[in-house]
Formats: structure tokens, C-alpha cells, sequence
């Protein structure tokens, strides 16, 4: 029972949160755009590895973070500081 609570909760606060994150990846890296296509000897790689390590952490932020939760929430419920609960 207290397994379904932490996933509709976290079903909640991903879908609440999608599009501020999305929102903000969007335009940082539409923002970089004009930095990575000239293909500047200084600045273009730097532009690329960022923007690529925010997709990477908006992915991980949107969808692996809240299943690992759903996952261990799930799990802690069982026991509680090595006392079993019923």
C-alpha cells in the first residue's frame, strides 16, 4: 500500500516538474547553438560538452532519478532501521 503512495507521488512531482526542466534545457542549449555550429577553435567544443552534459543530466534527472526512488521506496517500507514492519 505505501509503495503505490510513493509512485502516484512520484508520478506527481515528475509530471509537475517536466516542464520547468524541459523548459530551461531547451533554452540553454538553443542559446549555445549559435556557439557550437561556427565550430570555433576555442569556444565550440566547450559549448558541446555542456549542452551534452545537460541533456545527459535531464535525462537522468527526468527519468532515472524518480524510478531508483520508486524502486527504494518501495524497499525502505519494508523495514524501518533494521525493525521489521507490518
Amino acid at each position: 500500500m505505501k509503495a503505490s503512495i510513493a509512485v502516484s507521488r512520484t508520478q506527481a512531482g515528475s509530471a509537475k516538474r517536466l516542464r520547468l526542466i524541459l523548459m530551461t534545457t531547451i533554452t540553454t542549449i538553443c542559446g549555445m547553438a549559435p556557439i557550437i555550429l561556427p565550430r570555433d577553435v576555442l569556444f565550440s567544443d566547450l559549448a558541446a560538452v555542456l549542452s551534452g552534459g545537460l541533456l545527459a543530466g535531464t535525462v537522468l534527472t527526468l527519468g532515472v532519478v524518480p524510478v531508483l526512488y520508486s524502486i527504494f521506496s518501495g524497499a525502505g517500507s519494508q523495514t524501518t532501521r533494521g525493525i521489521k514492519t507490518q
